[in-house]
């Protein structure tokens, strides 16, 4: 696990120094992808992390959680709790719930959410799913302003603050001063912040690709609030996530993330297990009449885009999404 989150951080540092460096294009072009692939993998790490699930000491998780996102990537760890841990996880896809399914005021992923649009309703799906890939390199700053107004949210309430709390935002400002400030002493002003927003840009779209093809393809199902406890936990976990399949580079890349059913079955198992435990678990939901599904990375990715052009219905019964058990 260790060597894996050297080797991300190695990756996204040498390739930031080749950017910084070397003054060839298309070398510089090289660099800066290097480096959002090795920053994309510490995300993906700080994830596994952030469930207690990359080491064996919850100490040594926390350690490696705040480096990796408020240090790293300026992503705080306050706002990660409480969207992944404390919302997502326990109620993905619900409408009303879960935040990552609902990216209103700007995209409707659902019939509920596209209802809000009024006269709008029939023309926005095409008109968002062009404009999704226009503000697509947005999404890591999205996520990073998101992160700040949870913190300063949770800073304000004297009962909330804490050591962790204040780690966060310790954390928050010498990555600042670290990626922002340190550079500028070396570098012009105007290329240290053309670089820091261009990989912001490409690792928010690199986000995308690994987080986006685990929920909001069609297959997976989007709930109504009243079906947040409804069924059974595991047919509400699988009725709303599914798994993409990738070869090498993308299990390096994703951290177990392409496992997407066996993680929210059990999310705090190490990711370097589930590839073992996928046969038993679809043997298990098959048998049980739990959806059980798989797409291709691209075609996940392809589908997720889709989602945008064409929203999801909102189920109002998990208990329809059962299936029978072969005979």
């Amino acid at each position: 696990m260790l060597l894996a989150w050297a080797t991300h951080l190695a990756l996204g540092l040498s390739g930031a120094a080749v950017y910084a460096l070397v003054p060839v294009l298309p070398i510089r072009v090289i660099g800066l992808l290097a480096s959002c692939l090795g920053f994309t993998g510490i995300a993906t790490l700080g994830h596994v992390a952030s469930h207690n699930a990359a080491l064996q000491s919850p100490l040594a998780n926390r350690i490696l959680f705040y480096l990796s996102f408020p240090l790293l990537l300026q992503v705080s760890t306050s706002y990660w709790r409480h969207s992944h841990l404390i919302i997502h996880h326990p109620s993905p896809n619900v409408t009303g719930v879960d935040d990552d399914c609902d990216l209103r005021p700007v995209f409707a992923l659902n019939e509920v959410h596209l209802s809000a649009f009024g006269s709008w309703r029939q023309r926005w799906p095409v008109l968002q799913g062009l404009l999704l890939l226009l503000l697509l390199p947005l999404n890591g700053l999205n996520i990073i302003r998101q992160g700040w107004v949870r913190l300063f949210m949770v800073l304000a309430k004297p009962g909330r603050r804490g050591l962790a709390s204040w780690a966060d935002l310790a954390c928050m400002v010498l990555h600042l001063l670290l990626g922002l400030a340190l550079p500028m002493i070396f570098f012009p002003v105007l290329g240290v912040l053309t670089f820091y927003f261009l990989r912001l840009a490409l690792i928010g779209c690199g986000m995308f690709a690994v987080l986006a093809p685990g929920h909001y393809p069609a297959e997976a199902a989007c709930l109504s609030k009243t079906q947040r406890t409804s069924g059974d936990f595991y047919l509400r976990q699988a009725a709303t996530t599914l798994n993409f399949r990738t070869g090498f580079f993308g299990r390096f890349m994703c951290s177990g993330l392409e496992y997407q059913i066996e993680h929210h079955f059990f999310p705090s198992v190490s990711h370097v297990h589930l590839r073992a435990m996928q046969p038993m678990v679809q043997a298990w939901c098959e048998e049980h009449g739990i959806p059980y599904r798989r797409l291709g990375w691209g075609e996940a990715i392809w589908k997720s885009w889709l989602t945008f052009v064409n929203p999801k219905p909102v189920v109002h019964d998990v208990e329809a999404l059962r299936e029978l058990p072969p005979a």
